[in-house]
């Protein structure tokens, strides 16, 4: 019994050993050699608009890396209401360099009045293969807009909830989307994000019908999908509909947290392994019963 016993004091001991070890992994994870969404992206977006002598609204691109690695596969486009632009892939641009050949232009003639929000994305890989995205942002009037100060009667509303970057298994959360039709008439919405590097969202442009004094409310699936260190990290949203034959445009600016919260990793583990151990107990207590029982 003596050997029985001391053979199931090793199994536990064991089982502890491995237990410790999971903790320390999920509690205290190794630093990642690349922190992606920490530090200001390399590579700097400059969207210049005039008007040419057409009328036409021109914007002109400069994408310069000023970061101490090239980059690849550099690509522009430009985003207003329904309408999107894009350049094609520009191979490579070195440290210091910038790339200024590509430009747009669009018709003010032809676009409903209104406000209006220009938005220009960047994309690129970086050395090992990652792909990164920049923003810039410009609100303009179309011939007429809200008066100054007033909002558009579509109320919107995101709450972004923090992502735990040592949460149990994959680091997700919900961001909750409020919004509410003051209009005398029915209203399709367009809801887009642009969101930092490092975190995620399946469905960044969203869909809304609200009917006259209708609210909804919604949940957007985010997750982190690199090592983000914690930090509040800068988002955008663009939230744009027409309303009889008017544009309206509405830039909403917030901050995606991520927290490390290991108390409730550690929570976790103890309890697993004092189950582990009570488990582990019961049997040993049961098997010496039996014994002495024999």
């Amino acid at each position: 019994m003596k050997r029985a016993d001391s053979a199931g004091c090793g199994v536990l001991t064991l089982k502890a050993a491995v237990m410790f070890l999971l903790i320390w992994l999920c509690v205290f994870p190794a630093t990642p050699a690349v922190a992606a969404g920490k530090k200001a992206s390399p590579v700097q977006l400059t969207a210049r608009v005039v008007t040419a002598p057409s009328g036409r609204m021109e914007v002109r691109y400069e994408v310069r890396n000023t970061g101490q690695e090239p980059v690849y596969h550099v690509t522009v486009t430009a985003f207003l209401g329904q309408d999107a632009r894009r350049s094609d892939p520009y191979g490579q641009i070195t440290p210091g360099q910038a790339w200024t050949s590509y430009s747009c232009d669009f018709d003010p003639a032809s676009m409903l009045p209104g406000n209006y929000i220009l938005v220009s994305r960047v994309t690129y890989d970086d050395q090992a293969g990652r792909n990164h995205s920049g923003y810039d942002f410009y609100p303009f009037l179309n011939r007429s807009g809200l008066p100054a100060g007033q909002q558009p009667p579509l109320e919107v509303t995101v709450a972004a909830a923090p992502l735990n970057a040592k949460s149990i298994g994959a680091a997700t959360t919900k961001y909750r989307i409020s919004l509410t039709n003051n209009h005398k008439g029915p209203v399709q919405a367009v809801l887009s994000f642009y969101l930092p590097d490092g975190i995620v969202m399946d469905e960044t442009e969203r869909f809304y019908e609200l009917g006259p004094g209708g609210t909804q409310h919604d949940e957007a699936p985010v997750r982190l999908d690199a090592a983000v260190p914690p930090d509040r990290y800068p988002y955008r949203a663009v939230l744009w509909y027409t309303f009889d034959g008017v544009h309206y445009s509405r830039l909403l600016q917030d901050e995606a947290p991520v927290e490390e919260r290991p108390v409730l990793l550690i929570a976790f583990a103890l309890l697993t392994l004092a189950v582990a151990a009570g488990l582990g107990a019961w049997r040993w207590w049961r098997r010496r019963s039996m014994g002495s029982g024999l």
